[in-house]
């Protein structure tokens, strides 16, 4: 694969919650920032893989695999086990990157000491515990916020009482979760579907009791934190400004459905964020809607993709789980479902081996014109944790 190739793969990626997108490409930087290369360890391999031989594939992945798993703020016997392997795995496979002269040698100190993170973990504790970089946010949380809290005057003082504060709010928050007794989920798929005629759809439009209907361009989902984390804030937009963005998402379909993986789950993209008016016009007069409506939350009108599935190729190598676009006489199957079987966004990224570069490299989105595509686990943490299938 040349740089130039690379360059349009990644700049023809749909946009992904906390992606910087690199709208040149990445072969023309000269100066890369620690940032900027956490980005694209987000994107590369589901870039490449399909022009890379299996060894190669393999190796990029299980070091992928560690830094996730590093990441983790727990940790116990299976996941060390995880890391230990991805090592192993990494000490078979890396010796393709010397046969092809990427590389003479890996005598490098970062790769060094990849070997002592299991043995660090066992000894002090996770890696965020003694991590450099959790001291820059606590350098912004506990100094120079408040800093700006206090009136620059005997300033330490008051900057030690607003980090007691926070503290104090942030604690009784965790408790009032606690109390909240949560929701069972409604599923629009378990309710049996109507068979209508385009006909039939005429006439129902003419008799539709209201004209007009709210409109959203996006909504954030609180995203419930795993081994005890903190939560997460998850953005979804579906906007037709910027030449359109639709996000895609995972949608719960299934008794099996959960909080992770992706079992019983199902990949839509949001076309429309909207919610029913709460009366209709019957004639002259004003009416409540009926009860069997579903006006009491937002709604979503969505088009579908098929069910999340994985060949063992696929498992053994790049470990990212594929979806197609789902067409039924021509056109893409959809459906309204409510904001709340929407468990999480996701990113998309083309199959690009198995697309024809003229479809994908076109300024429409890739969205729009490719068919089938891979999820990708790495765009953080969380999606990480979340996007696989047992």
């Amino acid at each position: 694969m040349s740089s130039e190739e690379l360059d349009r793969r990644i700049r023809r990626l749909p946009p992904g919650l906390g992606l910087k997108h690199f709208k040149n490409g990445i072969s023309a930087l000269s100066q890369v920032s620690g940032s900027e290369r956490k980005n694209m360890g987000k994107i590369l391999l589901a870039c490449v893989h399909s022009e890379l031989p299996k060894e190669a594939v393999i190796a990029v992945r299980v070091i992928l695999d560690f830094i996730y798993l590093a990441q983790y703020s727990s940790h116990n016997a299976y996941t060390l086990k995880y890391m230990d392997d991805c090592l192993d795995a990494w000490k078979k496979n890396k010796w393709i990157f010397i046969s092809v002269e990427a590389r003479t040698d890996f005598n490098i100190p970062k790769v060094h000491s990849l070997r002592h993170y299991v043995q660090s973990i066992r000894l002090f504790g996770t890696t965020n515990n003694y991590n450099t970089e959790m001291f820059e946010r606590l350098h912004i949380e506990y100094a120079k916020k408040g800093w700006r809290a206090s009136n620059r005057r005997d300033e330490f003082p008051q900057m030690t009482r607003w980090v007691i504060r926070q503290e104090t709010v942030h604690a009784f928050d965790r408790f009032l979760r606690g109390l909240v007794q949560e929701t069972g989920v409604s599923y629009l798929s378990r309710i049996e579907k109507r068979k209508a005629r385009v006909p039939q759809l005429y006439k129902a439009a003419k008799d539709l009791p209201f004209e007009r209907i709210d409109v959203y361009h996006s909504f954030r989902l609180e995203l419930e934190g795993l081994n005890d984390d903190d939560g997460e804030q998850d953005w979804v937009k579906a906007s037709p400004s910027d030449g359109g963005r639709y996000d895609t998402v995972v949608v719960l379909d299934g008794d099996e459905a959960d909080m992770v993986s992706l079992n019983g789950t199902r990949i839509g993209r949001v076309h429309l964020i909207f919610t029913l008016p709460r009366t209709m016009r019957i004639g002259s007069n004003d009416m409540p809607l009926p009860v069997y409506w579903p006006n009491a939350c937002p709604l979503a009108y969505i088009t579908w993709y098929t069910k999340p599935s994985q060949n063992a190729a696929a498992k053994a190598t790049h470990n990212m789980v594929s979806v197609s676009k789902d067409i039924f006489q021509g056109a893409p199957r959809w459906s309204i479902i409510p904001l709340s079987n929407i468990r999480q966004s996701c990113m998309l990224v083309p199959n690009f081996g198995k697309t024809d570069v003229r479809i994908w490299d076109t300024e429409a989105s890739v969205l729009d014109t490719c068919t089938h595509f891979f999820i990708n686990n790495w765009l953080s943490l969380y999606s990480y944790q979340t996007l696989y299938l047992d």
